[in-house]
C-alpha cells in the first residue's frame, strides 16, 4: 500500500517553528504503524486552508490523477490541514476518490464505514466552525481596536510600534518630516497632484507595496492627501464611523480642509467639455441645451431627399431641429459681438503685464524675507539646544519648542523654494491673448475639435440655449465677464518702467 503525505501551515512563523517537520514525523510514524509505504511528501508553506487554490495541493491532485491506482492514500496530520470548509473538504475527497485514493488522518480516528464517514464529516464541520469563530473574533477585535483610535495599517509617515503591550502608530523617524513637508507644500496651492508626486519622489519618499519600495504615483498622492489620519482621525467605510486617533497628528484640521478645497476646487472645466464622444462634425453637441426641458441637444446627419443634413434637436422633441451650419453661423456672430476691440486688448495685456511684474516682485520679496526668517529661526534653535545642554530648559519644554521652531523653518523653506514666479511665461500668455481676441470667430473656426470645446467651455460654462430658431442670451463665464468689466472701466495705458 503506497501513500503520499500532505502537510501544511498557514503562516511563515509556523514554517520556522518546525510545525511542518512535526506533522511529517507524526504522519510517517502512522504510515509505518499500519504498513503504508510513503512515496512522496507535499509541503504547503504559509498557505491558508480557506481556499483550495494552493500550489502544493493542486500538484498533489494532479500527481494522484497521473498515478491512478499507484497511490492508495493521502495521509494528513489532521483533516483541517486539507480544508477548513466542509464543502471544500468533501470536494477534495471526491476528487481524490476519482483516482482511487483515500483521504486519511494520522491523529483522528476514522475508517471507511458509514459511522466513520459521518465522523469525518463532523470533524470537517468542526474545522469550519473553528475557522468562522476565529474570523468573527478577529472582526470584533478589529472594530474594538478602531473604536480605541488604533489603526491596523498606518499610512506613509507613520509606523506601528509595540508600546506597553499594545501596537500603536508612531512617527516614522525616516519619513515623518518629509511627508509633513509634502502636506505644507500642497497647502500652498501651487502644485498639482502630478507635480506633488514628482516632488515627493525627489525628496526620497517611497511607498511600501508588498514589502517592496516603489515610487509615489499621482494616484497614491491623491489617496494620501484625502486621508484624515494625518489630521488625527480614523475613518472607515466598513464601520461608517469617524474616531479620534491616539496617534500624534501630522497636520491641523484647518490644513487638512484647506488641502481638500485645493484638491476639489481646481476642476473648473464644464462636464460637457471633459466627457464627450468625439465627433468633429458636431462640436456643439452637449453645448446646446433645450430651453423647455433643459436637456442637451443631440446631433446627427438626417437623411433628406437627395443628401444628408447635419441637424441638432431636443431628444424630447420640445423644439424643431436646427440646421448645424446655421447654428454655427449664429455662434460666430455672437462671438464677434463679445469680442473687444484691439486697442482695449492692448490695454488689457499692458495691465496684465504690470500686474504680473508686481506679483513677481512681491513673490521675490517674500522669498527674501523667508530666507532671512529661516536664519533667525535656526539661530533661535541653536540657542535652545545650547540652553538645554546647559540645563536651562527641561527636556519636555525643549522638545515642544524645538518642534515649533522646526515647523516654522519648514514653512519658511517652502516659501523660499517657491518657483511660482517662474512657472508662467508672460510673453507667451500675452501673445496668446492678442491672437485670440484679434478675431474670436476666426479663432473658433480654425481650432480643432477639442480646442473648440475648451474655448466654448471657458466662454459659456453653462452651455447655450437654442429654441429651434435662435441662440438665446447666454451666460458668460466669470473669466470673460472680468475682461468685459475691465473694458468697461477707464484704463490708463502705461507700462512699468523696466529699464
Amino acid at each position: 500500500m503506497n501513500c503520499i503525505i500532505y502537510i501544511r501551515v498557514s503562516s511563515e512563523d509556523q514554517v520556522k517553528n518546525f510545525s511542518l517537520d512535526t506533522q511529517k514525523e507524526i504522519c510517517e510514524k502512522h504510515a509505518e504503524r499500519i504498513g503504508y509505504v510513503v512515496t512522496k511528501t507535499f509541503r504547503e508553506e504559509g498557505e491558508s486552508a480557506k481556499t483550495a487554490n494552493r500550489p502544493e495541493l493542486i500538484k498533489l491532485l494532479e500527481y494522484c490523477r497521473k498515478n491512478n491506482n499507484k497511490v492508495n492514500s493521502v495521509l494528513v496530520y489532521r483533516f483541517d490541514r486539507v480544508a477548513r470548509n466542509t464543502l471544500d473538504h468533501l470536494a477534495i475527497k471526491a476528487k481524490l476518490a476519482e483516482s482511487g485514493v483515500k483521504l486519511e488522518s494520522a491523529s483522528e480516528p476514522t475508517d471507511d464505514t458509514p459511522s466513520g464517514r459521518f465522523l469525518e464529516t463532523i470533524l470537517a464541520c468542526v474545522a469550519q466552525l473553528d475557522n468562522e469563530v476565529r474570523a468573527e473574533k478577529a472582526k470584533i477585535g478589529l472594530h474594538k481596536r478602531f473604536q480605541e483610535g488604533l489603526s491596523t495599517r498606518p499610512p506613509l509617515g507613520y509606523i506601528t510600534a509595540e508600546i506597553n503591550n499594545r501596537r500603536v502608530q508612531v512617527e516614522d523617524p525616516k519619513y515623518f518630516s518629509l511627508v509633513k513637508k509634502s502636506w505644507m507644500l500642497m497647502a500652498t496651492g501651487t502644485k498639482s497632484l502630478s507635480e506633488m508626486a514628482d516632488e515627493m519622489n525627489e525628496m526620497g519618499l517611497s511607498v511600501n507595496y508588498n514589502k517592496k519600495r516603489k515610487s509615489v504615483t499621482k494616484q497614491y498622492a491623491s489617496k494620501m492627501f484625502n486621508n484624515k489620519f494625518y489630521a488625527g482621525y480614523l475613518t472607515s467605510k466598513v464601520y461608517k464611523e469617524e474616531i479620534k486617533g491616539v496617534h500624534t497628528p501630522m497636520i491641523t484640521e484647518d490644513m487638512f480642509y484647506k488641502v481638500q478645497a485645493i484638491l476639489h476646487g481646481n476642476n473648473q472645466v464644464p462636464m460637457w467639455v471633459r466627457h464627450n464622444v468625439v465627433n468633429p462634425y458636431f462640436p456643439l453637441k452637449g453645448v446646446l441645451k433645450c430651453p423647455t426641458c433643459g436637456r442637451r441637444l443631440v446631433a446627427a446627419n438626417v437623411k433628406g431627399r437627395s443628401k444628408k443634413y447635419p441637424k441638432y434637436w431636443c431628444p424630447n422633441n420640445c423644439i424643431h431641429s436646427g440646421d448645424a451650419e446655421t447654428i454655427e453661423q449664429m455662434l460666430k456672430e455672437m462671438l464677434a459681438k463679445i469680442q473687444p476691440n484691439q486697442d482695449l486688448v492692448n490695454g488689457f495685456t499692458l495691465y496684465l503685464q504690470d500686474k504680473y511684474e508686481s506679483t513677481k516682485n512681491l513673490l521675490i520679496k517674500r522669498r527674501a524675507d523667508a530666507e532671512k526668517k529661516i536664519l533667525e529661526q535656526k539661530e533661535l534653535l541653536t540657542a535652545y539646544v545650547r540652553g538645554n545642554a546647559e540645563g536651562k530648559y527641561p527636556d519636555d519644554i525643549f522638545k515642544e519648542e524645538k518642534g515649533r521652531i522646526e515647523d516654522k523653518i519648514l514653512a519658511f523653506q517652502i516659501v523660499a523654494n517657491d518657483e511660482l514666479c517662474n512657472k508662467y511665461d508672460i510673453e507667451r500668455t500675452v501673445n496668446f491673448i492678442k491672437a485670440l481676441f484679434k478675431d474670436l470667430p476666426k479663432a473658433y473656426e480654425v481650432s480643432e475639435y477639442g480646442q473648440k470645446r475648451v474655448l466654448l467651455g471657458s466662454i459659456f460654462p453653462s452651455g447655450l440655449l437654442f429654441d429651434g430658431v435662435k441662440i438665446l442670451n447666454p451666460e458668460i463665464g466669470s473669466g470673460f465677464r472680468a475682461i468685459q468689466e475691465f473694458f468697461d472701466t477707464p484704463v490708463v495705458l502705461s507700462a512699468r518702467d523696466r529699464t
